[in-house]
């Protein structure tokens, strides 16, 4: 298997941490929508 040349390699370096950082953000959304509702539903 052939290793990428350095700029290809970068562009996919660059690519992974975008995805990765979309990632973060929906799981951190979520855990928001998910305390909320934790804490209406311990609400009397």
């Amino acid at each position: 298997m052939a290793l990428p040349g350095a700029r290809s390699l970068g562009d996919a370096i660059a690519e992974l941490a975008a995805h990765i950082q979309v990632a973060t953000y929906e799981v951190m959304v979520m855990i928001r929508q998910f305390d909320q509702r934790d804490s209406r539903d311990l609400t009397p």
